[in-house]
Formats: C-alpha cells, sequence, structure tokens
C-alpha cells in the first residue's frame, strides 16, 4: 500500500492497532492469498473495507467462504467477489446471506444461476430483502414479468436490481407507455443516463410516426427539419444509415478527432454522402494520411471541418494524385501541409480541371517549378 492507502484505511479503521498483528492481522491476509487474490488486489480489498481486518476468521471469513464454495464457485470465483464487494464478509450468513439466497431460490435459481448472479454482482447480497429486493421483483411483475423472465434477467444482468426503486418504476412506465417494455429493452436503458433515455424515447416516438430510425435519431440530436431534409436530399438513396454501425460511430471518431458536437453535425449536413462510406477503409486512412504529411490533430479537425467533403473522396484517385503535383513543383512534405491548412479547398478541386491548366499557364508565363 501507498502512504495515502495506509493513512485513509487508519482513517476508516483506527481499531486495528488494536489488533494482533500475528494472530489477527496476518492470518486474514492470508486467508485471501489463499483464495489466489495477489498482493495488490488484497490492498484494494482492505482499502475498500478495512473492517475486514477486525472479522473473526472462524466465525466470519471461513464460513462465507465455504458457503460460497458451497454454491459451487471456484477459487477464483471466490475471489473475484470478495475482490469486487469485501463487505460481504461482514454480513450474517444465518440473517442476511442465506435468506437472500433461498429467496432467489424461491424465483426458480439453481445454485450455478445463483453462483454466476453473486460473481456478477455480489452487492445484491447487501441490499435489504425486504425494504428493496421484494418490493423491485413486485414492480417488475407488476410490468407484465414472470418469475422465469425475472430469473432469465438477474441471471445475466443482476444489476437491475441494484439502481433505486424510482429509477425503475420510471424506465418501466415510460417504456410500457411507449408499448416498448421487454426484458432487452428494460436491461438496455437502466444503465443510460436520464438525457439518453429521453432521447432514446424521443426517437422512438418518432419512428412510430413513420420517421427511419436514422431520421429520428438526428431529431434526437437536435438536428432541424430542414437539416435533416437536406441530409436526406443529399444521401443519395433512401435514407435509413444503421444508427448504431454507422452514425454514432462516425460522431465518436469525429469527436475524438476534435470537432465539436455542432461542428460533427455540419459535417453530416454539408456531406452527407460520408454516411455511405466506410469509416475503417476510407475516412481513417485520409486522416492518417494528412497526418503523416506533418499536419497537427487540431489542423485536421479544421481542414476536415471546412471543407468535409474531401472526406468523400478518394485517396488513391484525388488526394494523392493533387500532392504529388505539388511535390514535383518541389515541395517538401510540411510544404505541403502548410498549404492545405492554408487553402484546404485545394484538397477537393478538380486535378485535371483546375490544378494542372493553372500551374501549365503559370509556367507558360515563364515561371520554372520553384517561383510556381
Amino acid at each position: 500500500m501507498e502512504d495515502p492507502q495506509v493513512a485513509k484505511l487508519v482513517k476508516e479503521f483506527p481499531q486495528l492497532f488494536g489488533l494482533s498483528l500475528e494472530v489477527k492481522m496476518k492470518l486474514t491476509v492470508q486467508c485471501l492469498k489463499d483464495l489466489g487474490i495477489e498482493d495488490a488486489q488484497v490492498a484494494k480489498v482492505l482499502a475498500k473495507h478495512p473492517q475486514l481486518l477486525g472479522l473473526s476468521l472462524e466465525e466470519n471469513l471461513k464460513p462465507t467462504v465455504q458457503w460460497l464454495k458451497d454454491l459451487g464457485m471456484e477459487d477464483p470465483q471466490v475471489a473475484r467477489v470478495l475482490e469486487k464487494h469485501p463487505q460481504l464478509l461482514g454480513h450474517s450468513l444465518e440473517d442476511k446471506v442465506k435468506p437472500t439466497v433461498l429467496w432467489l431460490k424461491d424465483l426458480g435459481m439453481e445454485d450455478p444461476q445463483v453462483a454466476k448472479v453473486l460473481t456478477k454482482f455480489p452487492e445484491l447480497l447487501s441490499l435489504s430483502l425486504e425494504e428493496n429486493l421484494k418490493p423491485k421483483a413486485q414492480t417488475l411483475r407488476g410490468g407484465g414479468f414472470s418469475d422465469s423472465q425475472l430469473v432469465r434477467s438477474l441471471s445475466s444482468f443482476p444489476n437491475l436490481l441494484g439502481y433505486s426503486a424510482q429509477r425503475l418504476d420510471h424506465r418501466m412506465t415510460t417504456l410500457e407507455a411507449q408499448g416498448a417494455l421487454t426484458v432487452a429493452t428494460l436491461q438496455r436503458a437502466m444503465p443510460w443516463t436520464d438525457g439518453k433515455f429521453a432521447s432514446w424515447c424521443a426517437a422512438s416516438s418518432l419512428v412510430d410516426d413513420g420517421c427511419t430510425m436514422a431520421e429520428a435519431y438526428l431529431s434526437s440530436l437536435g438536428f432541424s427539419e430542414a437539416q435533416i431534409f437536406t441530409v436526406k436530399s443529399g444521401y443519395g438513396r433512401s435514407f435509413n444509415p444503421d444508427v448504431d454501425n454507422r452514425i454514432k460511430p462516425l460522431l465518436r471518431w469525429l469527436s475524438d478527432l476534435g470537432f465539436t458536437s455542432l461542428q460533427a453535425y455540419k459535417v453530416i449536413v454539408t456531406a452527407p454522402t460520408i454516411l455511405l462510406v466506410s469509416l475503417e477503409r476510407v475516412l481513417k486512412p485520409i486522416v492518417r494520411w494528412l497526418k503523416d504529411l506533418g499536419m497537427e490533430g487540431p489542423q485536421v479537425a479544421k481542414v476536415l471541418a471546412k471543407h468535409p467533403q474531401l472526406l468523400g473522396l478518394s485517396l488513391k484517385e484525388h488526394l494523392k494524385p493533387i500532392v504529388q503535383l505539388l511535390k514535383d513543383l518541389g515541395m517538401e512534405d510540411p510544404q505541403v501541409a502548410k498549404v492545405f491548412t492554408k487553402f484546404p479547398q485545394l484538397l477537393v478541386l478538380g486535378l485535371e480541371g483546375n490544378l494542372k491548366p493553372i500551374v501549365q499557364w503559370l509556367k507558360d508565363l515563364g515561371m520554372e517549378d520553384p517561383q510556381v
């Protein structure tokens, strides 16, 4: 442990100075190590719950560990449970832990399912059975979930019962009003922030009104009807790009490049065909190429924000030939990058129809390549 961790531990559990180092603390730590918990993880466990050092080895630690094993857990699973939630070792097996597990079994869970649930979300054992778990289960039943559905849901997403009753009720009521209350949608919606959930609900409502999911999603982001019309018109086909696999990854990538949300939205409005282009095979290689020329990240973002159309141009057939034209005049990569930063429109001009004729005209005036 580092000094700050030791200080925090002492602050939270000063009673440790009254414990025997040899008879109490070292044996407790050894019990954890015997499960396969490494020194670094032991330190984290003690930092989370220093009161662990004061628990009885024979009355708390060993019986709880053995009970977890009796559920079917192997040592690595027991270790993960204790690393996540060492407070479990301070709970009464008879009054707290076993009644909760019995309740899970009454729902229809077998020991292997219980072990899986507790490995994923051991904090469940710290929740009140009467004031927390049972009322939430009743709320889920009121939404039409059977006990068998509860078992399947908790087996895959036990954190469901860890959210507040108000959050659970709000999510369920809203989803039910939209006719979208299922185990899958509830599990998906529970971790979302209120803002994201509201946006998703708005998008779903728009879809019900006849919009595609893509239109609904853009609307939920704040795109105006006029902007959405512009995007649809410029897209060139029935507008329904995949939201999760096309639009969201594009927006995340633009954000990573340094674009603000408004700048990223402008890219889509200005160059909607970008939604037809592969992020991995086309867009990212263009950005890497610009950086290889010597442009810094902010410069790249600035160029693309001004002229997002260049992301739809062919690297091999359009962009690289333009650079080669400049290099044939004697420019080095840094000079080329500087030219593009000053005048990014150059990258979207036609090579044969604009650039080459102008260069040739300047030469015809008597200029040498370096002067051009």
